[in-house]
């Protein structure tokens, strides 16, 4: 018999904390009476940075499949958060633009961020977090690729 416990395994800790941490996010975003989920913060962040992209850009920033992204940019433009414009170039593609109040809400929701992750963090360390932030990278590195293609199948 095995000495496997899935309490034990780093796999099962790692999915028990992004849950946990999403579901922390998301109740601080309720507190605050924004109008967002984290899923969709993950977009307008993004628009931020490189305001303009196409849908597919934006599902391979998230990690999430096109019909996630067409359920999340058809919510965020509902709400008056983004907008899509017709390319110059090309009259086939869409793309994605925030809004002013899609602006705004992402400087207003900065500080949401930062308390949120002051209760995930509690008790560790500078030091311990950038260990784990270089953890987190090397991890997401060794799953990018295989990622991409399960990504392709399902909405996660």
């Amino acid at each position: 018999m095995s000495d496997y416990n899935l309490k034990k395994s780093l796999g099962f800790k790692l999915d028990k904390a992004s849950r946990l941490t999403t579901l922390n996010f998301n109740k601080k975003l309720k507190e605050n009476n924004f109008m967002i989920t984290p899923e969709q913060w993950g977009v307008i962040n993004f628009l931020l940075e490189s305001n303009g992209i196409t849908q597919n850009q934006i599902g391979t920033l998230i990690g999430k499949d096109h019909t996630c992204v067409s359920r999340l940019v058809d919510t965020l433009i509902k709400k008056g958060l983004i907008i899509k414009k017709n390319s110059l170039n090309d009259k086939r593609i869409n793309l994605i633009f925030l809004t002013e109040l899609g602006k705004q809400i992402q400087s207003d929701v900065v500080e949401t961020v930062e308390h949120s992750l002051d209760t995930v963090f509690k008790n560790v360390s500078e030091e311990e977090k950038k260990i784990f932030s270089d953890v987190l990278d090397k991890i997401i590195k060794n799953l990018e690729w295989s990622y991409s293609i399960f990504l392709t199948k399902i909405c996660v």
